[in-house]
């Protein structure tokens, strides 16, 4: 286990004050005394989930281990039912809760957990099985972020067989979880039964074959992310949501990639037939069409992708001063248009226009957004679209 020192006096910035995910299994034991080793300042987070009946003498067993060590030991307990659903999953959200809160509340340089080489195969492994996409097949990295998390992994590169060696050669105890290996665990299944019988139907290590997926999925993943982090940073935002100028050089794939990614953002998950119609919004110009994704609609027009809220009714305020507005500045800080000295309502796009043109017209003419048309607010004087706030005309509503 040197490699995983090396890497921690290597980085040991990363490590000024760091949580530490011990659960007392062998993993999360072994990296307990990896980091006293290297003098690392650590704080100890358990969770006791409440699936087993031995768990709460197990968590009151480490915290006096811990705390032998002049160690700080929090600890969370978690009311799950195992007969219910999705088991794993909840006790992944709740472990994830916890440290967070704990993450923000102390400050922590890095959360840092067990996951070693042999669990990185089967995420890999399983996340081909589901269907990722390209960026999120690849699994876990050495470090990385959930949230505002900075998340390390020190024992990565080191596979079970080797956490295990170590452990015999220090004497460290730990505790074994049987649901680990029960049938139901998919993890067990994987380990125990899928991976074995792909080895033996194959005449091949898949281990090593995975291992590369996941490394040339880094590097892949870094090169799309240099590329579509442009676009992401010319994001605009407001009240009613963001938009993202696209222009027309981006490729289909670059696209399918940014849709996810601000979908991530928001920690939202797109279904491939929602991110293939986005797609053919942009390349076959599929206009007035939109994709909902949870609580946020999406739309492309005009070489721009478009999130906003299900919940926006694009009201504006009324200013009594001469103002150039446009769709773009709207977007940012809608608020700063608005007075309820005048009444403004919601165009009918067969309205005249003051410039006697339909106002459907006089939007196609200045380009504005479909889905805008029809509900940013005007000013009507005598059946007349007196002012509008779309097109950067400009007007004095003193008159």
């Amino acid at each position: 286990m040197e490699k995983v020192k090396q890497f921690i006096y290597k980085n040991k910035d990363l490590f000024s004050k760091v949580l530490l995910g011990l659960s007392g299994g062998p993993d999360s034991m072994a990296l307990f005394s990896l980091l006293l080793d290297t003098g690392v300042n650590i704080d100890v987070a358990h969770v006791d989930h409440g699936l087993r009946s031995e768990s709460g003498r197990e968590a009151l067993a480490l915290k006096s281990i811990v705390e032998a060590r002049g160690i700080r030991f929090i600890q969370k307990n978690l009311s799950l039912s195992p007969g219910k659903a999705n088991i794993e999953m909840r006790a992944r959200e709740g472990r994830l809760s916890f440290f967070q809160g704990l993450y923000e509340k102390e400050g922590y340089s890095a959360l840092i957990l067990g996951h070693h080489q042999d669990d990185l195969v089967e995420t890999v492994l399983k996340r081909v099985f589901e269907g990722a996409s390209l960026l999120n097949i690849g699994g876990m990295k050495r470090v990385d972020q959930f949230k505002e998390m900075r998340v390390i992994r020190p024992m990565l590169e080191n596979t079970k067989k080797e956490i295990y060696q170590y452990l015999k050669e220090k004497k460290i105890e730990y505790f074994t979880d049987p649901t680990n290996f029960a049938k139901g665990n998919l993890r067990s299944k994987m380990r125990e039964e899928i991976i074995p019988y792909l080895e033996t139907t194959f005449g091949k290590n898949i281990r090593s074959s995975l291992l590369n997926i996941a490394t040339e999925h880094q590097e892949l993943k870094e090169n799309v992310l240099s590329r579509i982090g442009l676009f992401i940073q010319g994001e605009v935002s407001g009240p009613w949501g963001s938009f993202v100028e696209l222009g027309e050089q981006i490729d289909r794939f670059d696209l399918s990639m940014l849709i996810r990614q601000m979908a991530k953002k928001r920690g939202l998950v797109p279904t491939r037939n929602q991110v293939e119609l986005l797609i053919a919004m942009h390349f076959e110009k599929k206009n007035e069409k939109q994709v909902v994704i949870s609580n946020t609609i999406w739309t492309i027009e005009r070489s721009i992708l478009f999130i906003y809220y299900k919940s926006c009714n694009f009201e504006l305020e009324y200013v009594t001063k001469e103002v150039k507005v446009g769709w773009k500045d709207l977007w940012k800080e809608p608020q700063q248009t608005v007075s309820k000295k005048s009444k403004l309502t919601i165009p009918n796009l067969q309205m005249r226009h003051k410039s006697g043109q339909k106002l459907k017209d006089w939007y196609s003419r200045h380009m504005v957004p479909t889905f805008l048309r029809k509900r940013v607010p005007v000013l009507v004087v005598d059946k007349v679209v007196e002012a509008e706030f779309l097109t950067n005309s400009c007007f004095d509503l003193n008159r």
